[in-house]
């Protein structure tokens, strides 16, 4: 077999992007890539993991660094290979998560005169990685291998450093594509000068700044705490550290990692379910006191969203999925709003920010709580608090009373599902409905659950090998391909994405990853015959035009499971949900779970309960605000 000594420098870059911590790599299968292909599959650190399609492999890799909160290797072949990786790069970067995409490319001297598989690869993803780099034919030469071990680091640092994201780097490569058989570490070592170690610091507050804020907020007679989506496990519990301390009611969004219950405090150590101890005043400070999980539903009252009128907003993650929030949050002109980011680039869809502190949001907040003093609230902050308290105990009771005897819909798996999970599983949250969904009727509970969910660019595609990706981080290996594999027959904690029949069939092929790599992971599809979220917007009216939104994909579903080899159930009501729920857990690997509900009933389910909410919210005496 024909080997190539000048691709030594695709051998010093992958073993110095070992060293530099990476360890999953998700491989497509093509030519051109041979070089990289190999070099990771006999690198000894390297998981790989290898995807049918570079589409799905995209998204796979997405839900593996949300997990591992690490980069992510991509390798492609050339040609439109690469360009399949756009929709998962857009998302990567939107809600920054870390991704290196390697893209094997043709040699200069095949470029512009018809070669097969070429196309222009340079900056393919234009602005939405945060690098691009286009490296030279490899050789055999000591500079060229300085440089690829070099570009491994710094590749790493940039999609690591703050605010993460995809970068992405084009490798023209020559025939023949098969590297020597020599240890990539080798390689790098006698490469020689290579970087020994990598710190990426963070923004560090002066104790100045501290008091100045910690000031703000202890002045605050109605001051409320916004938490987006976000991939950072510190964050949750640093957030209702600083909640409880201060006395603010918490909007947490379902990807906030609290409204599933923060399973560790800002300091590390395990949260008493029952909550904190009590401040000097007597006020107990836990999670039933400070966590409002039906605000999506309560402001959507007219009433309300004029009535209820914070005086200090600070906001952390990314922007909330609720549409009601947002508009409310963007109607409050008299309030400070603090935003707490990473970086310059703050998040602020409202264009509500009236003050932006560039800082680590975890490292922010625990900060303030270690150098807070204990002290009683104030009577406004109290009344602020306790109509918050009281409303979401009002509209929690209100649905509790609903629940017996309705059919099956859409809220109702959601709460179903939030009801029936164990502590640990991960939910994934697709888009359209079901993250929109979660955010209104998913109801605070103590086990700690881990939350995902592609928020970034909202799109409906990916969502299974997101999910996948996700699961194999927490349940699967990677082995070579063709592999045998049995269905498993052991309990689990799963991994569980709800996505709509729609969403499903842009994905379908992501079943084949997770049963691939033994993974524990539950699909369940809402099929409301497509669309459901059309039949709540204008065109819904318009007879003539509604079949072009609707579109029911129409898929045999079990066919679908039986060609994957997933386990298949149909659920029609609560009792087969709850039995179809009970299976995947107690016997474990791919479920899909088909969830039949009709889109009339759907909807005047979503229109009683929110009414419900609503009504409930409205019976609170609220603090008065700005006149």
């Amino acid at each position: 077999m024909p080997t190539n000594l000048d691709l030594r420098p695709v051998l010093a870059f992958v073993g110095e992007l070992s060293r530099a911590g990476v360890r999953d790599v998700c491989l497509s299968p093509g030519s051109r890539s041979t070089p990289l292909a190999v070099a990771c599959a006999r690198h000894p650190e390297m998981r790989v993991w290898t995807l049918l399609d570079e589409r799905a492999a995209g998204f796979f890799a997405l839900g593996l660094a949300k997990v591992r909160r690490q980069p992510v290797l991509l390798v492609c072949t050339s040609g439109t290979a690469a360009a399949n990786y756009l929709p998962a790069v857009v998302e990567a970067a939107m809600s920054r998560v870390p991704l290196l995409l390697v893209t094997a490319d043709r040699p200069p001297e095949l470029h512009g005169i018809g070669s097969n598989q070429t196309i222009d690869q340079l900056k393919l993803f234009g602005t939405h990685v945060k690098a691009f780099w286009a490296m030279p034919v490899p050789q055999a030469d000591g500079l060229l291998e300085r440089q690829a071990a070099a570009m491994a680091w710094r590749c790493t640092a940039v999609a690591s450093a703050d605010p993460a994201g995809p970068v992405h780097l084009n490798w023209p490569l020559r025939e023949p594509l098969m590297p020597p058989q020599l240890d990539a570490g080798t390689v790098a070592e006698q490469a020689g000068g290579g970087l020994q170690a990598l710190t990426l610091g963070r923004l560090v507050l002066s104790e100045a700044d501290l008091v100045a804020w910690r000031s703000q907020l202890q002045a605050a007679a109605r001051p409320l705490l916004v938490v987006g989506p976000h991939h950072q496990p510190e964050l949750a519990a640093a957030a209702l550290a600083l909640a409880r301390r201060w006395g603010a009611p918490v909007l947490a969004d379902p990807l906030a990692q609290l409204r599933a219950g923060a399973a560790t405090s800002a300091d590390g150590r395990q949260e008493d379910p029952a909550g904190g101890p009590p401040d000097r005043a007597g006020n107990t400070i836990d999670e039933a006191v400070v966590l409002v999980d039906a605000y999506d539903a309560l402001l959507r009252s007219p009433k309300l969203a004029a009535h209820i009128q914070p005086d200090v907003v600070v906001h952390l993650g990314q922007p909330p999925t609720s549409k009601a929030l947002g508009q409310w949050l963007e109607q409050q002109r008299h309030a400070v709003h603090l935003f707490v980011d990473h970086s310059p680039a703050w998040l602020d869809p409202w264009f509500a920010a009236t003050h932006v502190c560039m800082a680590d949001p975890a490292e922010w907040c625990q900060a303030l709580v270690a150098s807070w003093p204990e002290s009683s609230w104030p009577a406004s902050r109290q009344a602020w608090l306790t109509a918050w308290r009281t409303a979401n105990a009002r509209v929690q009771t209100a649905w509790a009373a609903m629940e017996q005897g309705q059919p099956l819909w859409e809220g109702g798996v959601v709460r179903a599902l939030a009801a029936g999970l164990p502590a640990g599983s991960a939910l994934v949250w697709g888009n359209s409905m079901p993250v929109r969904d979660a955010d209104s009727f998913w109801p605070s509970r103590g086990l700690p659950l881990q939350a995902f969910g592609n928020r970034g660019a909202s799109g409906i595609d990916g969502v299974v090998s997101t999910a996948a990706g996700i699961a194999a981080a927490r349940s699967g290996q990677p082995q070579p391909p063709g592999t045998a594999r049995s269905l498993r027959t052991g309990g689990c904690v799963p991994t569980v994405v709800v996505l709509g029949d729609v969403s499903f069939a842009h994905d379908v092929g992501g079943l084949w990853a997770a049963v691939q790599y033994g993974a524990d992971l539950l699909v369940v599809v809402i099929n409301n015959r497509g669309g459901g979220i059309f039949r709540m917007l204008p065109q819904a009216g318009a007879d003539d035009v509604f079949a072009y939104f609707a579109t029911p994909p129409g898929l045999d579903l079990a066919a679908a499971a039986a060609v994957y080899g997933a386990r298949y159930a149909c659920v029609t009501d609560y009792t087969s949900l709850h039995q179809a729920l009970e299976s995947a857990l107690a016997q474990g690997g791919v479920w899909l779970v088909e969830v039949e509900v009709d889109p009339e009933t759907n909807l005047a389910c979503r229109r009683q309960w929110l009414q419900a909410a609503m009504t409930a919210g409205e019976g609170v005496q609220w603090p008065v605000g700005w006149s």
